[in-house]
């Protein structure tokens, strides 16, 4: 019996996977500090995801999910201190038209949270990247739920 094999390899260059790498190993590091959780729980499964809560908000307010309009402000940085944008003070968006892991955490969050996150490079740009942002990037976000503005 003979048959034909296709293997497809993602092609990246040795400064992307060098990058790539360096990210990765970034991500483990945050892993093992000692205040950094990983968001998810047993029964929905873990996103790959970590969190440090800076400050806990109301916990006794609704949690957003996708569809709801929401307040944040937020810094966003690459794992070397690079900034990659931030928002200004009134940034409204949509839960569930962002970056993926931009969207699982804030579904985590109550109003009022300030949390730091880990997001990593398959939860975030990919292997694309955008303009402020390489292929394979982890994303450091310090994100702070100002409100849910509508819901569903």
């Amino acid at each position: 019996m003979s048959g034909l094999l296709f293997v497809t390899f993602l092609s990246c260059s040795s400064d992307d996977t060098q990058w790539r790498d360096e990210n990765i190993a970034y991500m483990g590091k945050i892993a093992r500090q000692e205040g950094i959780k990983q968001l998810g729980d047993s029964i929905n499964g873990f996103s790959g995801i970590y969190y440090q809560v800076l400050q806990s908000g109301d916990t006794t307010t609704a949690r957003p999910v996708i569809g709801n309009v929401v307040r944040t402000v937020y810094k966003c940085y690459l794992y070397n201190d690079t900034t990659a944008f931030n928002s200004n003070d009134n940034y409204k968006s949509t839960v569930g038209k962002s970056i993926d892991g931009f969207d699982i955490a804030l579904q985590y969050m109550h109003v009022g949270d300030y949390w730091k996150l880990y997001i990593p490079y398959n939860l975030a740009y990919g292997t694309s990247g955008t303009t402020n942002v390489p292929a394979y990037s982890m994303l450091v976000y310090y994100i702070y739920l100002k409100e849910i503005v509508s819901e569903n």
